[in-house]
């Protein structure tokens, strides 16, 4: 076939010379400027929390009565 090659000879003189080969052209693409977000610590993300406290009596009536006695 015209145009095709073979494997296991060299290049015929009959058929058309191999085509130039074409150098690529390398682009620099710009990095991104931006990069990372830096990491937020806890406190920054639970702020907007709501928090609410309540006071608990865990002692019983007795362990109450013994913590006032004592000076």
């Amino acid at each position: 076939m015209p145009g095709q090659m073979n494997l296991f000879f060299g290049y015929d003189s009959e058929e058309e010379p191999f085509p130039e080969l074409i150098e690529p052209e390398f682009i620099k693409v710009k990095n991104s400027e931006q990069g990372r977000k830096p990491k937020v610590n806890y406190n920054e993300m639970f702020i907007n929390l709501l928090t609410h406290y309540e006071e608990m009596d865990t002692l019983t009536d007795e362990e109450n009565r013994v913590l006032l006695v004592e000076p």
